[in-house]
């Protein structure tokens, strides 16, 4: 048997085999070689750029544990801007008797109100108006109505505290906070912010920010 296989590659088998032979085994031992033996160390720095990876290609479940640290975040990289659940009005300015809306989302809609009280007096009010067909839920530190917070269609309720001054005051902090949920969930808001009168040369001036969807 062995004298008839010699004598088979004897006749048959050609440098052309050789050569076809040994780029198959180059072929088949790179690609190994580039599985086992190309890791972390042997990419170059700044190799791998965003324009090198597809649209969804690194997703969480492909994130280690703990890989991501605040050491690995470029500082001021993550910003409220980038936050697709956070808004914030930036300062906004009114004269008496002018109005502005200030956010939509969902079904709520929150308006911004400047009245002239007479005498100097301008009050700023904040206002959270439920837009849609169903009743959801609304609560604020002004209105305390966490024992009646059902928000009905086409109700308007206040949602930061009021000012009511001829001289300049501005007011904030934790007593403007407020939530509110539309009847399915699928908006859910937490806000909160800062009004106040007769400051920046302006009658009202207003801030609101709010967190959820």
């Amino acid at each position: 048997m062995g004298e008839v296989l010699r004598g088979f590659f004897d006749r048959h088998f050609t440098s052309a085999h050789a050569i076809a032979l040994l780029a198959l085994f180059v072929a088949v031992g790179g690609t190994a070689y580039a599985a086992t033996a190309i890791g972390t160390k042997q990419i170059k720095n700044n190799a791998v750029t965003t324009a090198k990876i597809k649209n969804n290609a690194v997703t969480t479940a492909k994130i280690k544990n703990n890989a991501v640290t605040s050491a690995k975040i470029a500082s001021r990289s993550v910003t409220p801007a980038k936050m697709s659940e956070y808004t914030n009005s930036g300062l906004v300015k009114l004269s008496n008797g002018e109005s502005k809306v200030l956010l939509t989302k969902g079904p709520f809609k929150f308006t911004a109100k400047c009245v002239d009280g007479g005498g100097g007096v301008s009050i700023a009010n904040l206002t959270a108006k439920n837009t849609g067909s169903e009743a959801g839920l609304f609560e604020s530190d002004y209105l305390s109505n966490y024992n009646d917070p059902v928000f009905d269609p086409g109700e308007e309720l206040q949602a930061f505290y009021e000012v009511n001054q001829s001289v300049p005051y501005w007011f904030g902090e934790v007593y403007n906070m407020f939530s509110a949920t539309s009847a399915n969930g699928s908006t859910s808001l937490y806000g909160g912010g800062n009004l106040g009168v007769k400051v920046l040369g302006s009658d009202c001036v207003y801030q609101l920010f709010t967190w959820g969807k």
